[in-house]
């Protein structure tokens, strides 16, 4: 096939050659005449090299852009680390210190109970843990029944655990609830699910457990042996 294009017209054709910018008949011409001139061949790669000063201009952003991509993604992660540790911590304070929990009846502590000459039940009511108090105690009477409902709660690290206080003539630990409690209608009275007085007797948190291990027949070995140990039997005559 015949080249009909001169050197100086490829080479002024060869910006938009190497650009792709050439239509189909231009660009075969070029390529054809490329083929026999090894000097607008050399003068073609030459153009269409980048520069040393191009490749490391190019280079340094792609660093640089990675740098700030690298750096970003740390940031993002490490923030994200610490939200999830701070909600975590968060919940458990807000669980612990604030929002508390329902207490077990076996772990209410009931001390100096007794009905005064006005015929009123005063006591102390607080929790077997040091580490939690009773907060938000609460009243409810039906049908001559008194429940008091509370949350259990972490003692707070400021509170000062070990100062005393006069309630009466009964003293206590500071996160004692004292309770004064008018007895008149009422048969029983009920402590965050423990039994305190009834039908004029204060109850024994000993006397409930002893109630609780009442056996379903005489021979009931364990059960027996359970009420032996609550008695103290063993301390007293020996295990046998």
């Amino acid at each position: 096939m015949k080249n009909d294009l001169t050197c100086g017209v490829v080479r002024d054709l060869l910006p938009s050659y190497v650009e792709n910018l050439l239509g189909e008949e231009a660009k075969e011409a070029v390529d054809r005449h490329l083929e026999t001139c090894p000097e607008c061949r050399e003068r073609k790669e030459a153009m269409a090299a980048p520069t040393g000063a191009e490749e490391t201009a190019e280079a340094a952003k792609e660093v640089d852009f990675l740098r700030r991509v690298k750096k970003g993604t740390v940031k993002k992660i490490a923030l994200a680390v610490v939200c999830t540790v701070l909600l975590v911590v968060g919940g458990y304070l807000l669980k612990e210190f604030v929002i508390g929990r329902t207490p077990d009846a076996e772990h209410i502590s009931i001390e100096l109970a007794q009905v005064d000459a006005y015929n009123n039940l005063t006591l102390l009511a607080d929790t077997y843990w040091g580490a939690y108090e009773l907060r938000g105690m609460k009243a409810v009477t039906k049908d001559g029944v008194l429940t008091y409902t509370a949350r259990e709660v972490r003692v707070n690290l400021f509170q000062a655990l070990f100062m005393r206080t006069k309630i009466g003539d009964m003293e206590g630990y500071e996160k004692q609830v004292p309770l004064s409690i008018p007895l008149d209608g009422l048969t029983e009275v009920w402590i965050c699910g423990r039994l305190v007085w009834q039908d004029g007797v204060v109850i024994d948190r000993d006397t409930l457990l002893l109630l609780d291990a009442k056996t379903p027949y005489c021979g009931d070995a364990a059960a027996l042996g359970n009420i032996a140990k609550l008695l103290q039997v063993g301390s007293r005559i020996g295990r046998y």
